[in-house]
């Protein structure tokens, strides 16, 4: 058993994933949990982060999969990524993925949204998060995600797409089209917001709050702003998000 454990917040990614082989399988925690013959408490702990693997035997270790309606093989693609360097013996019995593993991929995240948050031109620490549908036409190199706080949510709209505490992620090339969620740099304010996009008169742009005690953001010269992102999928509580994009460029 290795001697320490990944961040709690890889920890959380891991169980993101986990909960969504389960509740695919038609699992419930209950069934889980007996299944791999565990407590329900240990296997909501796992899935929320809060329990490492590594403090589990290698004979626990072996039966958990079937908590979540996993093949080795495919709860091997889901873990390794983020505790292969902490329980090294599994790379041993790493084989290809069988049927529809949940895969892991690797993004830039840029921690959480709020005020005083810097722009995304400065290095990222790199994440693995469950891959899912609206996501797996894009290249990792083109989408950043960030933990959505109370204090970024200013827009009613952006609230109902977006819930609070999400792992969001945004694409950082992809054209804005009216009524999408963008992340937005105002520089004068030294922070960033999300809104919604509207096309704007004269090709200006307009980002609206509806919250009735703030005004619209206007992108023109006197008052500078960088679009860095537009909104295209979300992780919250162990659910993928909508579909919200059906076409554009994956690049």
């Amino acid at each position: 058993m290795a001697d320490s454990a990944p961040a709690q917040s890889d920890r959380e990614i891991v169980g993101l994933a986990l909960r969504a082989a389960r509740k695919n399988a038609g699992l419930s925690t209950q069934e889980g949990a007996v299944a791999a013959g565990i407590s329900v408490p240990l296997l909501g702990s796992i899935e929320r982060g809060a329990h490492s693997l590594t403090s589990m035997s290698a004979g626990n270790l072996a039966q958990l999969p079937r908590a979540f309606g996993l093949s080795w093989r495919q709860f091997l693609s889901i873990i390794i990524p983020v505790y292969g360097d902490y329980l090294p013996y599994l790379r041993e019995v790493a084989a290809p993925t069988e049927g529809q593993a949940v895969k892991l991929r690797r993004l830039r995240y840029a921690g959480e949204i709020g005020p005083s948050k810097p722009s995304l031109d400065g290095e990222a620490e790199v994440r693995a998060i469950p891959d899912f549908l609206d996501i797996e036409d894009y290249a990792d190199e083109d989408l950043i995600t960030l933990k959505v706080t109370g204090n970024s949510l200013t827009c009613a709209d952006v609230k109902a797409t977006i819930p609070e505490g999400s792992l969001a992620l945004f694409h950082l090339r992809l054209p804005p089209q009216a009524g999408d969620v963008l992340l937005l740099w105002l520089e004068q304010e030294n922070r960033s917001v999300l809104k919604v996009y509207r096309p704007g008169a004269s090709g200006h742009t307009l980002l609206e709050s509806y919250n009735g005690r703030q005004i619209p953001v206007v992108l023109i010269e006197d008052s500078p702003g960088i679009v860095q992102g537009v909104y295209v999928g979300h992780l919250s509580s162990g659910r993928r998000s909508q579909q919200i994009r059906r076409s554009g460029p994956a690049h």
